[in-house]
């Protein structure tokens, strides 16, 4: 019974904090425009950041290389760049792949190691 209540409560503050896109709204967002809201935006970003994933894993042109030193240490082994290195090249990259959508990539004015989507 309690459970039920539950579920009931949850669908009534559903239907009423629900808020419809517009019509222009639906036609930017599926002509790859600019985000509607932070749940189109996140699921945009895990889009992207799995086909950046795939092709740093399978491109041809061995996309991996620039998260790992040319130099092998000491002991012959190629070893991983730094994770600043790492993280400038990974926004660098999400940067030209969100410039179509109206999306910025931009470090945090007063954070230099973070950057704000």
């Amino acid at each position: 019974m309690l459970e039920s209540a539950q579920l009931e409560y949850g669908r009534a503050d559903r239907a009423a904090t629900h808020e419809s896109l517009s019509v222009a709204e639906i036609r930017a967002v599926l002509s790859a425009g600019r985000p509607a809201g932070a749940a189109d935006f996140t699921t945009l970003v895990a889009d992207i950041l799995e086909q950046l994933g795939i092709r740093i894993r399978n491109d041809a042109i061995s996309a991996w290389h620039q998260y790992w030193n040319s130099a092998p240490d000491k002991w012959g082994w190629d070893v991983p760049r730094t994770k600043h290195d790492c993280v400038r090249r990974l926004r660098s990259d999400l940067a030209l792949l969100l410039e179509p959508y109206g999306v910025a990539v931009d470090p945090t004015p007063g954070d230099r190691n973070r950057a704000d989507i």
